[in-house]
């Protein structure tokens, strides 16, 4: 604005000199607040690309040299080539002529040509191109120089075509040009309906490459695409929607203008997300901007999200659903996870939407097989609740629960979308709020039995050292003078430890530090017995429950084997929801529980007298053990 104080004959006086000589611009200041429009320098090799379609041809040869004291890219097609006017056309902003039909064409504001003087490491620009029969060659520095361009007319004439040779300094490197050059040819141009040829030459590094761009529009990178396409007054255009990284893709006449817009959700009013889905959209009718990375027609993207969400992703969900089913979908590339996840994120976005992601039994249970969002809602209306299982869940017999016990374990986003839908039907399963040991004062006491069983729990592998610090080894005389051998040292000599991680050994003295109890648990209300954990874990003890049908079973096979059945109870409890040592992997767990079989079978003999290491307890049921092998592994 001028000055407020500046009076009526200076304003008039001001008006006088422009109507007179009119609105001065500075030309150079116009040129790079244009260029600016490119925000990656590098996107001229798409817009010279679209021109080198534009004009028909077939294949374009983009040749990258290393030279002494320059890189030189040289862009080189088989058009149709301009004659001096178009020539004359083309040095001229605004103005583009364009020699395919309108809707096959890409652009419209004759800036393409200018991109290329976004770079400020350029150094020269030269063309040559060729009609078959008349041929003009036009050389300059940089556009923002006020250098003058010079056009010259070519004879003989060559084949028809167009040639650029475009020189860089060397602030960026050879490597780091061709890198950039082919992520452009990659991202936007590969399907272009012409063969792209990117060469490398570099006599310094011996580095001669040479690679075809060139992608299929129908085979792209989606697995189970589907295409729709639509004509329906407001534009034309043509969506494809597959599984892969979640990438959602613009096109004018198959070149990429913005992979930004998120095309289920244009206007901005849904927060919604599908992982994993793939969508790419293509329309003639698409207008993109100066800098060609977003649309100025925006409203045609608005209608065509809206149909891709109330109509073409729906039926393409459908086809998912039928895949998931059938156990189809791993043969097409789509994990089961993946079709899990996309079902999570449809039903948080609205349980209303597509009727087949109700349906399909993604979530994961504890007692029984998957159930729908459909099954979920039905078992609340018949119990009126469901279980969460709870991290500290251990020695939990999920079996017994008369309703379903929802896993941890869910799908992406899934149990947050059950949390949020069942919040007043969902009892989670945590130690401290269902279950306890039987109150002092209890009719339920240990009797010798039970005492006799406790003694048997726990993991003692000092009964078998696998090799670090073997015991002496005892050999018994049995009456005929025939040497007996303790089963453990057998095991051990048939291989069993070879099998040992080295995560295990370290393991033993963490599962060692554990001490074990047994008795009765009873609910929170401390009366009813519990019997839906086998045992309870607090902080470092371990309380097998005398109330659950399979400890029950274990005391009794004590009265048998003690061993045996101590080591069962070592395997539920160390296997039951991983909840004991959680940090170890599933083979750590089964090497402990060999180790512990191995220092259970045949727990040592009796000593010989001229034996000198301490005696150890006699194993009264080692033919029992012995018979039962199989039960250890």
């Amino acid at each position: 604005m001028g000055d407020p104080n500046t009076s009526v004959e200076e304003i008039q006086k001001h008006i006088n000199i422009i109507q007179k000589n009119g609105i001065g611009l500075d030309r150079k200041q116009v040129l790079k607040d244009m260029c600016s429009q490119f925000v990656n320098y590098w996107e001229w090799l798409r817009e010279y690309s679209v021109n080198a379609s534009d004009a028909l041809a077939n294949k374009c040869i983009v040749t990258i040299e290393d030279l002494e004291d320059k890189i030189l890219i040289s862009f080189e097609d088989d058009g149709h080539g301009m004659p001096k006017k178009m020539v004359l056309i083309f040095m001229t902003l605004f103005r583009s002529v364009k020699f395919g039909a309108h809707d096959k064409t890409v652009g419209c504001h004759g800036l393409g040509k200018l991109s290329v003087f976004a770079n400020k490491n350029l150094t020269g620009f030269a063309m040559s191109t060729s009609t078959g029969k008349e041929c003009w060659q036009m050389k300059c520095g940089s556009l923002l120089d006020n250098i003058p361009v010079t056009i010259n007319r070519i004879k003989p004439v060559p084949p028809q075509g167009t040639r650029f040779e475009i020189e860089y300094n060397k602030e960026l490197s050879f490597n780091t040009i061709s890198s950039k050059a082919k992520q452009v040819f990659e991202r936007y141009c590969q399907y272009l309906p012409m063969n792209i040829v990117l060469k490398r030459k570099s006599l310094d590094l011996g580095d001669n490459i040479e690679e075809s761009i060139k992608g299929v529009w129908y085979s792209g990178p989606e697995h189970q695409p589907r295409i729709f396409q639509a004509d329906d007054g407001m534009g034309c255009y043509e969506v494809i929607i597959g599984m892969n990284n979640g990438r959602h893709s613009v096109y004018q006449n198959k070149v990429l203008i913005s992979d930004r817009y998120n095309l289920l959700t244009i206007d901005g009013l849904d927060q919604l997300s599908l992982p994993g889905l793939d969508i790419r959209v293509d329309s003639p009718d698409f207008k993109p901007n100066f800098g060609r990375n977003k649309l100025i027609n925006e409203s045609l993207l608005s209608h065509i999200s809206s149909k891709i969400k109330n109509d073409f992703f729906p039926k393409y969900f459908n086809r998912l659903a039928e895949l998931y089913k059938t156990g189809e979908g791993a043969q097409t590339g789509i994990g089961y996870s993946q079709i899990e996840s996309l079902t999570c994120s449809i039903l948080k976005y609205s349980t209303r939407w597509i009727r087949s992601a109700n349906g399909l039994p993604v979530f994961r249970l504890k007692n029984r097989t998957n159930l729908s969002f459909s099954e979920l809602i039905s078992e609340v209306d018949r119990t009126g609740k469901l279980y969460l299982e709870n991290s500290d869940s251990t020695g939990v017999d999920f079996s017994i629960y008369d309703a379903p016990v929802l896993s941890l374990n869910q799908p992406s986003g899934g149990l947050e979308l059950l949390k949020k839908y069942f919040a007043s039907s969902l009892i989670n399963l945590g130690l401290n709020d269902v279950v306890l040991e039987v109150p002092a004062g209890s009719k339920q006491k240990l009797g010798p039995k039970e005492l006799a069983f406790e003694k048997m729990l726990g993991f003692n592998p000092g009964n078998f050292n696998h090799g670090l610090s073997l015991p002496p080894r005892s050999t018994g005389r049995k009456k005929n003078g025939s040497k007996t051998i303790p089963l453990s040292l057998e095991l051990m000599e048939q291989g069993f430890m070879d099998k040992v991680c080295e995560e295990s050994k370290d393991a033993q003295i963490d599962l060692e530090n554990f001490k074990w109890k047994i008795n009765y648990l009873v609910d929170r209300d401390g009366k009813t017995p519990n019997t839906t954990h086998m045992f309870l874990l607090k902080k470092n003890f371990i309380i097998l429950n005398l109330n659950h049908p399979e400890i029950e079973s274990l005391l009794e096979l004590s009265q048998k084997s003690g061993n045996i059945a101590g080591h069962w109870a070592m395997g539920i409890c160390l296997c039951e929801g991983n909840s004991i040592l959680k940090h170890l992997t599933p083979e750590a767990r089964e090497d402990l529980l060999i180790i512990d079989a191995m220092s259970r079978c045949g727990n040592k003999e009796k000593p010989t007298k001229d034996d000198d290491h301490e005696p150890y307890e006699t194993n009264i049921n080692f033919d029992f053990e012995r018979n039962h092998i199989d039960l250890w592994f």
